[in-house]
């Protein structure tokens, strides 16, 4: 759905405009972010807008039980994900962006392990 994807890109484009404007009085404004998960049925149809680090889990019951199915719907959009550490890398080949800390968990610049997100300037320039 075409409005999904606007209603993101109006999203982004509204917080950078903010962040902007309000960076000097706002110190580390800049490396604050955000996830969006929008999941919207139409038409007997499920559209899903997924931006950030959220889940959409759909669960179902299992016959009569008492037994829920889980399925995952959305992909994890941080460096856990190796498909994500790979785009990251693509994204900055020049760049020595993607590291690990202490404990081995992948991190960008050292601070997120979340590679989309709505804000996360520090990690746009």
């Amino acid at each position: 759905m075409d409005i999904l994807k606007r209603v993101a890109s109006e999203m982004e484009e509204d917080i950078l405009w903010f962040v902007r404007k309000s960076c000097s009085q706002n110190y580390g404004l800049d490396k604050i972010g955000s996830s969006c998960l929008v999941a919207l049925i139409w038409r007997e149809k499920l559209y899903i807008l997924n931006i950030g680090d959220s889940r959409l889990l759909l669960g179902s019951e299992l016959g009569n039980t008492a037994i829920i199915k889980v399925k995952q719907l959305t992909t994890d959009h941080n460096c856990k994900n190796k498909l994500i550490r790979v785009q990251v890398r693509r994204t900055h080949p020049n760049s020595n962006i993607l590291k690990q800390d202490a404990k081995k968990n992948w991190r960008i610049k050292g601070h997120s392990k979340v590679f989309f997100g709505i804000f996360n300037i520090y990690f746009k320039f």
